[in-house]
């Protein structure tokens, strides 16, 4: 019966908490879509979009500025590794790289638009991108190669990197 009360209670402090959570508008002088957001530590973000607009925010969102971006093509998803800072922004037949937390870009043509990207798993250097094509593209070394894999069904829109058991 103890532990039973002792969750009860448990979920009656959180939930208060949990339904006063709010969103914040935050805003940017971005002039085009912005398409994807990730965090890169706990108050480093890194926003993409149209255009080949980077964004970045050293402060959790409260102030972006503009990255210099080596591609001017569309950008839809971006992610990062935690523990390691580097990132991967992707979109229309372009993947961009970071090796210092979006501060630098380094790009790289793919013959596909790419729609997401996975990457961020501690001590591991895989990174998976979903295609327009439905092709996925896969890296063991944090993009310095990258493997094909074709699927089948249409595009890719979501991917997602699961390691252990």
């Amino acid at each position: 019966m103890k532990p039973a009360y002792c969750r009860t209670l448990l979920l009656l402090i959180i939930t208060p908490a949990l339904l006063n959570a709010q969103w914040v508008l935050q805003t940017s002088d971005a002039k085009v879509a912005l398409n994807g957001v990730a965090f890169v530590d706990s108050t480093t973000l890194v926003a993409v979009g149209d255009s080949g607009t980077i964004l970045r925010s050293t402060d959790g969102g409260s102030n972006w500025s503009a990255v210099p971006s080596p591609s001017h093509k569309n950008l839809h998803a971006v992610s990062f590794n935690l523990n390691t800072g580097d990132g991967f922004a992707v979109g229309d037949s372009v993947i961009c790289h970071t090796t210092d937390g979006g501060a630098a870009w380094t790009d790289t043509t793919v013959a596909a638009v790419c729609r997401t990207v996975a990457n961020g798993v501690p001590l591991y250097r895989i990174v998976c991108v979903g295609m327009q094509d439905g092709r996925l593209l896969i890296s063991e070394d944090d993009g310095g190669g990258w493997k094909e894999e074709t699927l089948t069904g249409g595009p890719v829109i979501s991917v997602a990197v699961r390691y252990g058991p």
